[in-house]
């Protein structure tokens, strides 16, 4: 054969016994349990046990960012609560959620930064932090840019 002898055969890893199983080079990390995938938006719905001392506006707040009167509206009659004001500890709320809105990160903004310019507070990242479960684990850390952060409202 004319240029260099017969072609050579791909190469196959070689696996240790016991190793844990590394991805590709420039692979993407696994996802964190309960990671969506890339632009699937959040449910619509919400869960949430019901704690002794909770009220409907502070559960709202903490799910959608706000406890404006029609948020808090809106999961009450969604739940068929006549009195909003009686909530049983045990009891399971769905909190409708009616829209999201779809923000690209700009690789500087952290969650605290995102509450606060969506809220109005530093300290809603609990509502987004629900229905963006793979982003950076402390409040603080920058999420990467392009990083889709679905925003709650």
């Amino acid at each position: 054969m004319i240029g260099g002898g017969a072609p050579r055969a791909p190469e196959v890893p070689i696996e240790t016994p016991g190793a844990v199983p590394q991805p590709p080079a420039g692979a993407a990390p696994a996802p964190r349990p309960g990671a969506r995938a890339p632009h699937e938006p959040p449910p619509r719905e919400l869960r949430y046990q019901v704690r002794g001392g909770d009220t409907l506006g502070a559960i709202t707040r903490d799910h959608l960012g706000s406890a404006a009167k029609d948020l808090v509206e809106r999961v009450a009659r969604r739940n068929g609560l006549s009195d909003p004001d009686n909530l049983k500890p045990g009891s399971v709320l769905l909190i409708p959620v009616e829209r999201y809105e779809e923000h690209a990160a700009s690789g500087r903004e952290s969650l605290r930064d995102l509450s606060q310019r969506f809220y109005g507070a530093p300290n809603r990242v609990p509502a987004l932090r629900r229905v963006n479960p793979d982003v950076p684990e402390r409040d603080d850390s920058p999420i990467e840019a392009g990083r889709v952060v679905w925003i709650p409202r």
